[in-house]
């Protein structure tokens, strides 16, 4: 796991990010997939050919362009120092040195591939990991760059801001589509809900398990109206949904809304934006066991120094109230402009006024100007979660030239780096009003997580998280 507490992200396209922490075979790739930037260079494949016909295959890390090379020690160390490769590139891209020269992968060796367009480029670098035959090394956590979708291939638009899992299905806007593999399988279940005209679900969020819940809005946006509510699909997508919370009118029941815990038959807590007042952003919190409600837990400001709630975000990694939380927040960069940052803080103890001392901040100034790690414009949003024991947190953030997405834990330590994560926008956001969105799951049936980040405008892009051994 790397540790990086300032950084700056680099260009690549992109509108819903879908990272999976799973095994090293993930699902086949999405039809129509886009080659953007990294993607015109990659490298797919990595197979070590030893001298005495065994084959070694690499892993491939596209977010860090890695190539991790696992052999047996001391057995295959001679062997592994006069190895070939053979590599499968995308499509035209060239690669150099040759890697049908024998190389010393005991060693990094460091591979550039080279785009069609003559002028792109990646550097990749092997990582050589020799383990005693019998054990497993030490576990870490990396992600990987598996595909890209368009929007336009997956019928999404601008106004299908919201994203959640039903069950191990991945919901976007009023479409349903397969966790896996993206491919369409249907249409949301709205039944009792008015959408028409400005009548909208607006945000969706999903607890531990895939019980899906969504926010509506009779204005189209975030601001307190008189048709705020929280429903849930307790049965699914396909049943009809009941309210959770609300309606209700003058109160921020419809933006920034995460679950955390299980709505069905266990403790669960949700979160929403509530009315904040001045440069404080208030935040509710609802407890439910087996899917009834018990009370209103709680509520805090968070003093960020925001003039407006649907500029902050707060996200539970576990069922505990006391943290850890996850916040995104839109700040006043020290050049006077707008920025985004990520935050996190633990052992809340009921005291409704969070302060930044009470918080970590994991912003750092980049190239872009002061204060503009997380972006120079304040819309996005974070969904934190808890995987292989670790709490940790998928932020996305919405600025120009870039939109930015990492993955962090509370420590400070980027499983998905800002860089790794960052694609272009060439203009302005065509809606200030719509943050892009960001979800979990974790998938027992195959020991996989994913966390799905839709920012509507551009596409969809997969990331696979993984635990392996050093």
């Amino acid at each position: 796991m790397k540790t990086l507490k300032f950084f700056t992200f680099a260009a690549m396209a992109l509108s819903m990010s879908f990272v999976a922490s799973c095994s090293d075979d993930g699902p086949d790739a999405a039809p129509n997939e886009i080659q953007r930037g990294d993607q015109a260079c990659r490298i797919e494949t990595f197979m070590l050919n030893l001298p005495d016909g065994t084959q070694i295959k690499g892993d491939v890390y596209d977010y860090d362009h890695s190539i991790d090379i696992t052999y047996t020690t001391p057995d295959q160390d001679d062997s592994v120092a006069m190895a070939t490769a053979v590599v499968t590139l995308a499509e035209g891209a060239t690669i150099t040195p040759d890697p049908s020269i024998a190389l010393d992968y005991t060693q990094p060796q460091a591979f550039t591939v080279t785009a069609p367009d003559g002028m792109t480029t990646c550097t990749y670098k092997t990582h050589p990991i020799a383990k005693e035959a019998g054990t497993l090394g030490e576990p870490y956590t990396k992600v990987s760059l598996l595909t890209m979708v368009g929007a336009a291939d997956l019928g999404i638009t601008p106004d299908d801001t919201a994203i959640g899992i039903s069950g191990t299905d991945v919901v976007i806007g009023h479409k349903v589509y397969d966790g896996k593999t993206l491919a369409p399988k249907g249409d949301l279940n709205v039944t009792g809900i008015a959408i028409s005209g400005n009548d909208k679900i607006v945000w969706f969020a999903n607890d531990d398990i895939g019980t899906l819940i969504g926010s509506t809005s009779d204005n189209g946006g975030y601001e307190k109206t008189t048709n705020n509510a929280i429903w849930i699909w307790k049965d699914g997508w396909n049943a009809a949904p009941v309210a959770l919370l609300g309606p209700t009118s003058g109160a921020y029941l419809s933006g920034h809304i995460s679950a955390i815990g299980n709505l069905k038959t266990g403790l669960a807590r949700v979160v929403a934006s509530n009315e904040g007042g001045g440069s404080d952003g208030r935040h509710m919190i609802w407890s439910f066991v087996d899917g009834v409600r018990i009370n209103e837990t709680g509520n805090f400001n968070l003093k960020t120094g925001i003039t407006a709630i649907w500029a902050q975000m707060a996200s539970l990694a576990t069922t505990d109230i006391a943290g850890p939380w996850f916040v995104y927040s839109g700040v006043t960069g020290s050049d006077g402009n707008n920025a985004s940052r990520a935050l996190t803080f633990s052992g809340w103890d009921g005291n409704p006024d969070v302060a930044p001392a009470d918080m970590v901040d994991f912003q750092g100034d980049t190239g872009s100007g002061p204060d503009y790690g997380f972006g120079n414009y304040n819309m996005g949003s974070v969904r934190a979660f808890t995987f292989n024991g670790t709490p940790m947190a998928a932020f996305v953030s919405t600025s120009w030239p870039s939109t930015y997405i990492s993955i962090v834990d509370t420590e400070g330590n980027f499983l998905l780096t800002p860089a790794a994560g960052a694609y272009s926008n060439s203009t302005k956001p065509a809606d200030f009003g719509k943050a892009p969105q960001v979800t979990y799951i974790y998938d027992t049936s195959d020991g996989c997580g994913y966390v799905y980040v839709n920012e509507y405008t551009y596409g969809v892009t997969v990331y696979k998280l993984e635990i392996a051994y050093r």
